[in-house]
């Protein structure tokens, strides 16, 4: 086309140049560029549990799902089918066949309730049994423009038959795998994208296999996105291929253009600790050198806490050791070594001010240190991630194996801090996401997120989406027993219920359904501040002082200590970037004091001397100076601990509209109800089945539904002042429910089932 474009502009007749100029520009705007692939249609979902009546569109259980028929006549147990493709009747068994739905086909959807994990908790996950694209319409009606992140795992397309299109693996062999994944993944991201907010975030996992075409497809679906791509490490050992052992994939990150959305891990508190007593010997460093530093710091001895200072006293004052008369412990900058009385590094008053902003603390051997605080700031979120944390080894598969207590049957489960830390880049300041995965597989998110949840007290919830497949072994072997998918035996071994599910039941509650309680530990994303004694070792077998520089590099280098500078003359060398340090001359010891002041990060001394003694008050020399230090180390929580989150399954069904229209699926409609008003608290509680009642109202306020009109004062007086509450009126009457609704202070009221109903028809589209 470019060619073309320049060819134009060779044309010297204006009018002509003009006219096919306007013909080419038209072309341009109908003509996709870029990623040209065949767009599969129809795509044909199986709804095996459907009811069947006259003129539903079913298929064989025991031929192609492409083969579909529509029910003529229903005798008992028998059916009459003609078929779509050339009219012919056929009659089977009535449980020989199952209902489907072509993609573009009007659904009303309905929640059926499966089980639910209660924890007693205000957060509770959602997990549906569905193919993802009816699942996805149906979250388009529940949460348009309400989801904060999208996180998912999609099938890799390796040709290793781990996907189905038309409930059939696609293999390497299927000339139209690619197409076939594009068209697949098209239609669910077009969908996907109405439901995240302004500033929300889409994160695909991906390899080598079909990177590039999906990069290509989601700059046309999100022309207003940039997509950064991660490389994540996630086997070390490496894997497939004749000629390059891949050890990686990928994490896309589609965020909108201009927002700042991704962000690394938060870096805020200690920058610096160190010792609140000053040392050395300069005469600034004792009490009568400066006599406004020498106070008492009152500390209470169970808690540690500091709870204030003593009066100011001049150079000469006498002072109490005693505890005060709260039982605080009394604490002055006195040298353990000699008892002199040294001094704070603050005057009184810059004291109090320090202990004010919470810089000032106690150790457990009642030394005092400060701390410097950073201001909050995150750490940029690097574009390769690489480290034990990503293995998909240690933290997918074994991980797995901990919580269902054996090998699990599921191929290449995400590492969970992998998940943890792509979710944690975009919600770490949204501490009441709303989260989805309709790829949800082994139920990795939904562990991530809870384990989110509990390292920063957040209330994120997760909405997880999956089949109930089995693998094609699997499937072939239940065929051989007469067994198909809806009979309980074939459903039982399928993905959600024989995984999905157990697993995110199993992590919420610590322990599995026989009462074992779960094995292992999390990293849970904090650090733990753990105190240190700074490690000082004689080299006895040697006096520093009598070696030469040759002997005395050598010396250095065996302890790790760089060669640089290191002189005949040298007393004693400072290695700060490896936080060591070596004194030579054990009678140099006060200026090796006054150099070593102040530098908190050496951890590790060497003194080479064979006087014992010397060594002895060297080191007690050393510790006084710069007190103890503080490591920081990954804090680990235990599997069996579970997680104080709730957990609602259910299972997509279909309903007819004109039996929602009369009212007569009240109950399939309410999980929805109850979705849209926050899934809050446990849904199955909000069911009535034996009367037949005016209204409802959870018990935690969120949702209220009227579904008598007559009885709308009474209805009106009790939530009317219940905040954030979200409500529906059952009403055939448009001006009935505009008049009712214009009385309520939310604007969180619907129409029901006009607005179910109205919404499902129009959003039948192809996308």
């Amino acid at each position: 086309m470019a060619f073309i474009e320049n060819k134009i502009l060779e044309i010297t007749d204006n009018e002509l140049r003009k006219t096919i100029s306007d013909e080419v520009k038209k072309l341009k705007e109908k003509t996709q560029f870029g990623l040209v692939f065949e767009q599969h249609i129809p795509e044909v979902v199986p709804i095996y549990n459907s009811k069947i009546i006259v003129k539903s569109l079913v298929a064989l259980k025991k031929g192609k799902i492409t083969d579909l028929y529509r029910v003529k006549k229903i005798n008992n147990d028998d059916v009459e089918l003609r078929s779509e493709q050339d009219r012919s009747i056929i009659s089977v068994r009535l449980d020989e066949v199952f209902g489907v739905k072509k993609f573009g086909d009007p659904i009303f959807p309905a929640l059926i309730p499966m089980d639910y994990v209660d924890n007693d908790s205000d957060v509770t996950h959602t997990l549906i049994e569905a193919d993802n694209f009816h699942a996805l319409q149906l979250l388009e009606y529940v949460y348009p423009n309400k989801i904060d992140c999208i996180y998912i795992d999609p099938p890799y397309n390796t040709g290793s038959k781990d996907w189905k299109y038309n409930n059939n693996f696609v293999d390497e062999k299927d000339v139209y795998r690619h197409s076939k994944w594009l068209s697949f993944m098209k239609k669910r991201l077009n969908l996907a994208k109405h439901l995240l907010t302004d500033d929300g975030a889409l994160i695909i996992a991906i390899d080598d296999y079909e990177v590039a075409h999906l990069i290509v497809l989601l700059e046309e679906i999100f022309p207003g996105h940039e997509c950064n791509v991660v490389i994540v490490n996630h086997h070390p050992q490496g894997a497939g291929g004749d000629n390059i052992s891949r050890t990686h994939e990928y994490a896309l990150f589609l965020t909108p253009k201009g927002k700042k959305v991704l962000k690394g891990k938060r870096e805020e508190g200690v920058a610096e600790e160190w010792s609140l007593a000053r040392s050395g010997r300069d005469r600034r460093n004792y009490r009568f050198g400066r006599p406004n530093s020498f106070y008492a710091i009152h500390v209470d001895p169970e808690t540690l806490e500091i709870k204030g200072v003593g009066p100011k006293l001049g150079k000469d004052d006498e002072f109490s050791t005693d505890d005060t008369e709260e039982g605080y412990k009394r604490i002055y900058p006195i040298s353990k070594k000699d008892n002199s009385q040294r001094v704070w590094r603050y005057e009184r008053s810059s004291m109090i001010k320090k202990i004010d902003q919470n810089l000032i603390k106690c150790t457990p051997n009642f030394s005092l240190k400060v701390i410097k605080k950073s201001n909050t700031k995150y750490r940029p979120v690097f574009s390769n991630w690489y480290g034990s944390r990503y293995n998909a080894g240690t933290h997918g598969t074994d991980l797995l194996a901990k919580i269902f207590g054996e090998s699990a049957d599921f191929p290449y489960p995400k590492a969970l801090y992998t998940v943890y830390d792509a979710l944690e880049a975009v919600l770490q300041d949204k501490k009441e996401a709303f989260v989805l995965d309709f790829f949800a597989g082994s139920g990795t998110t939904l562990n991530a997120l809870a384990l989110l949840n509990s390292s920063d007290g957040g209330k994120r919830k997760s909405i997880l989406i999956t089949n109930n497949e089995v693998s094609e072994e699997e499937g072939k072997s239940l065929e051989k027993k007469g067994l198909y998918p809806g009979h309980p035996e074939w459903d039982k071994n399928g993905i959600c219920r024989a995984i999905t599910f157990p697993r995110s039941k199993f992590i919420l509650n610590g322990k599995r359904d026989n009462g074992d309680i779960l094995e292992g530990f999390y990293s849970t994303g904090k650090t733990l501040a753990l105190e240190k004694t700074r490690k000082v070792t004689q080299l006895g077998f040697v006096d520093g002082k009598t070696l030469n520089g040759k002997l005395k590099k050598q010396l250095v280098s065996l302890v790790g200590i760089t060669q640089t500078k290191i002189k005949a003359t040298t007393p004693f060398f400072v290695d700060e970037k490896n936080n060591k340090c070596i004194l030579f001359d054990d009678t140099q010891v006060d200026l090796f004091l006054e150099e070593i002041d102040g530098k908190v990060n050496l951890t590790n001394f060497y003194i080479a001397t064979t006087n014992s003694s010397a060594f002895r008050v060297i080191k007690e020399a050393i510790q006084e100076s710069l007190g103890t230090y503080v490591i920081l180390q990954d804090e680990e929580m235990p599997l069996s601990k579970g997680f104080k989150e709730n957990l609602a399954y259910f299972k997509l069904d279909f309903l007819d509209p004109n039996e929602v229209a009369l009212g007569k699926q009240f109950n399939k409609i309410l999980p929805i109800l109850w979705m849209m008003a926050g899934a809050k608290g446990n849904p199955q509680k909000l069911y009535n089945e034996n009367e037949r009642i005016p209204y409802l109202i959870s018990e935690d306020g969120s949702l209220a539904i009227l579904l008598q009109e007559n009885k709308f004062r009474d209805f009106h007086s009790k939530v009317n002042e219940i905040n954030n509450i979200t409500i529906f009126i059952v009403t055939n009457s448009e001006e009935a429910f505009f008049e009712m609704k214009s009385e309520f202070s939310t604007n969180k009221v619907m129409r029901l089932y006009h607005n179910y109903l109205k919404n499902f028809e129009i959003n039948r589209y192809w996308r």
